[in-house]
């Protein structure tokens, strides 16, 4: 989409867990790709309004790893857990 409409600011952000978390995320993991620096920025601040612990990702060529752990989520919440009552957390040690 970028190449197609180069002067368009794109950002992928809130694909990697299911709705239910958007309103309550709890501090759950959120990443954010995008090459628009303003444009990541804007998102980064409000993901952390909703309550996610938001990562920003360096360029949007990340997004495509995103769209796996959307797909991961989806996986557990409908295959294995069949609930959509998780979330995914990011600890640093």
């Amino acid at each position: 989409m970028q190449r197609l409409i180069p002067d368009t600011k794109v950002v992928k952000a809130f694909n990697q867990t299911g709705v239910e978390n958007l309103g309550d995320p709890n501090g759950s993991v959120m990443f954010v790709a995008g090459e628009d620096e303003e444009a990541v920025r804007l998102v980064v601040e409000l993901s952390n309004k909703i309550g996610f612990d938001t990562h920003p990702l360096h360029g949007l060529k990340l997004a495509r790893e995103l769209e796996g752990l959307a797909w991961l989520w989806i996986h557990h919440a409908v295959k294995e857990r069949k609930s959509r009552d998780f979330s995914f957390y990011l600890t640093e040690r």
